[in-house]
């Protein structure tokens, strides 16, 4: 939901220090590479479900501002205006999910 909205109202491609794709340990394939490559012999790669419950919707937006690296520098590289409706967007987002 906070990508959406940053490539929506604001940029994505802002200039960042290299790092790994935001999404890398999501490809099973790459995680059982990555734990064969740190010594692991025999990693068992198993999706689960996961659900993060919020008080507020403006909990997603305040989460990776606050407790992220890599998002919140992108959110940290948006002007003024589009952070703002970033994190409106976001909020919508939240609340259009959840009981207020």
């Amino acid at each position: 939901m906070v990508l959406k909205a940053i490539e929506k109202h604001g940029r994505i491609d802002v200039p960042l220090p290299s790092g790994p794709p935001f999404f890398r340990f999501s490809d099973s394939h790459e995680s059982e590479r990555a734990l064969l490559d740190a010594g692991f012999v025999e990693p068992c790669i198993e999706e689960i479900s996961q659900t993060l419950r919020i008080r507020a919707p403006e909990t997603p937006f305040d989460v990776l501002m606050r407790g992220g690296v890599r998002i919140a520098a992108i959110l940290k590289a948006q002007s003024p205006e589009a952070l703002a409706s970033i994190q409106k967007a976001v909020s919508d987002d939240a609340a259009s999910h959840g009981q207020w």
